[in-house]
């Protein structure tokens, strides 16, 4: 008498999976950046391997160097790096980030003074961080801070504090 089991397991879908690569293992290439973003050619190289970066996976040929085992690791990382998936969802729940002008390297220098730069990307962010900045008055007393200074003041009277004996 044969007898065959059905075998019922969870088949996850293609869906399930890229979720995985994008969110189980969050690392370097989820990072966001500013304004100083890395060369594409050197990034793929470095996930992909490249004889430049010693780290190559396949000779010239396309024959496996030495000991190594080739695999699909550095394309899904650098696929993970091109989607950033993570680092995206990470920024909108971070805090609001103001972008700073800065040089993008230290050969290729851009000329201009700091005003020139002050919202040349993105005047409307710098703007209203200007306009917050000037806004505020520091020598401003509110109410509950007046009150404060006076009730703090009362105290001291009370306690017979001196200026001198300090």
């Amino acid at each position: 008498m044969t007898w065959k089991k059905k075998i019922r397991k969870y088949h996850p879908s293609e869906a399930v999976e890229e979720y995985i690569d994008a969110f189980s293992y969050p690392g370097m290439t989820n990072l966001v950046y500013d304004e100083i973003k890395p060369d594409d050619e050197k990034i793929s190289k470095q996930l992909k391997g490249d004889s430049s970066f010693g780290n190559a996976v396949r000779d010239k040929k396309g024959k496996a160097l030495g000991n190594v085992v080739p695999s699909k690791v550095g394309e899904k990382f650098k696929k993970n790096y091109d989607e950033n998936i993570y680092g995206a969802e990470q920024m909108k729940a971070s805090y609001k980030r103001q972008a700073q002008p800065v040089d993008v390297e230290v050969n290729n220098k851009t000329k201009g003074s700091l005003k020139s730069k002050k919202g040349a990307d993105k005047p409307s962010s710098i703007g209203k961080a200007s306009k917050i900045l000037n806004s505020l008055d520091e020598s401003k007393e509110t109410k509950a801070e007046k009150l404060v200074n006076e009730e703090m003041n009362k105290m001291k009277n009370l306690i017979s504090y001196n200026r001198k004996t300090q």
